[in-house]
């Protein structure tokens, strides 16, 4: 052997798929090899059924789900947010109207009435410390969310991103997408205030101080 070669020190070079990489490319991840990640769970729709979601995620029944829901509204609810006409009440037992894991002995009527079950709704969302899951104010198209910043109508967006997820769970119910009546000659026209059950505005009383009110409707909500 040629003992008067000297070693020549080998200069690092990097590949063309890794040239424009910096060295957090090469860092080793601090996860074990084979360690699950988080399901991502969306939820759109905080009423009933998103709500029963979140403490299921929150003890443990469903390990390794990282949840997000969606809503609309200013708050939780859902119709129970939106249905505060006078007189509206829930048409199915309380008793039998409530979580298992919530159970409320205290019901003012047999058939509870709306701000009563929204109080409930509420009760459930602190006692047990689900609001962290939820996000109010966002209304959600496809799979485009838009945001209503504080201050706007409820849905009204004022920006919007993408969110993605591995299981998507649609929980808006049968009564989130009302619709006037079409048959009503003038409605389009009319310049007085017009309120939909469905969507009754809190502070509707000063509203209809002295002037003339017409019902469209003998169904539940207008007897």
């Amino acid at each position: 052997m040629d003992s008067s070669i000297s070693p020549k020190p080998v200069q690092p070079r990097a590949t063309e798929d890794y040239q424009d990489r910096d060295d957090l490319a090469y860092a080793l991840s601090k996860v074990p090899m084979l360690t699950p990640r988080k399901l991502k769970v969306i939820a759109v729709g905080a009423g009933f059924g998103g709500v029963d979601l979140a403490p299921a995620v929150r003890v443990g029944k469903l390990p390794g789900v990282d949840l997000t829901i969606y809503e609309k509204n200013a708050d939780i609810g859902e119709t129970w947010h939106e249905s505060r006409y006078p007189g509206c009440a829930c048409d199915v037992p309380a008793h039998s109207y409530q979580y298992t894991w919530a159970p409320n002995p205290h019901w003012s009527h047999f058939y509870a009435p709306a701000p009563e079950i929204k109080h409930y709704f509420d009760d459930c969302a602190d006692q047990h410390d689900l609001r962290s899951y939820f996000k109010l104010s966002h209304k959600t198209d496809g799979r485009d969310v838009a945001i209503s910043s504080p201050g706007v109508t409820d849905g009204e967006t004022n920006d919007a991103f993408i969110d993605e997820c591995d299981v998507f769970v649609n929980a808006t119910g049968f009564f989130n997408n009302w619709k006037w009546p079409r048959n009503v000659p003038g409605r389009e026209t009319f310049r007085g205030t017009v309120f939909h059950t469905a969507n009754w505005p809190s502070d509707w009383e000063k509203d209809i101080e002295g002037k003339t009110v017409a019902l469209i409707g003998n169904g539940s909500s207008g007897i």
